[in-house]
């Protein structure tokens, strides 16, 4: 929801930039819209018996988190409106090659499923 939000932003400003004629604004506008865009399109999460790619754009060097160095997953929400989350994601904790703690969050649409399926593949 945070990006349709974010995208909705960045169309009403290009398009205020193109009737004011600020071609700068227009250009770094059309740029940051297909940079989100693709962003939202082409994320995908790949499980296989070890480990957990994350591709999140052409752009963008993929992560690869070693099921056996997940130490936890939690859900988080976040922008709450009405008392509903608008948004929430995984926050996915795990422990790189040289042992440091690192995180990446993820927003699979069914996330208990998801959980529920990365438990059941470190197993």
């Amino acid at each position: 929801m945070q990006s349709w939000l974010l995208l909705a932003a960045f169309l009403f400003l290009t398009g205020y930039a193109a009737w004011v004629k600020h071609p700068v604004f227009l250009c770094i506008g059309l740029l940051l819209m297909v940079v989100l865009i693709e962003r939202m399109i082409h994320t995908t999460y790949t499980v296989s018996s070890d480990t957990l790619t994350l591709h999140t754009s052409r752009y963008v060097r993929d992560v690869v988190v070693p099921l056996s160095s997940i130490q936890r997953i939690d859900q988080v929400q976040t922008l709450r409106l009405f008392g509903k989350a608008l948004s929430s994601y995984l926050l996915v904790v795990y422990a790189d090659e040289q042992g440091e703690t690192r995180q990446v969050s993820l927003m699979p649409k069914n996330p208990d499923d998801f959980v529920d399926y990365i438990q059941k593949k470190r197993r």
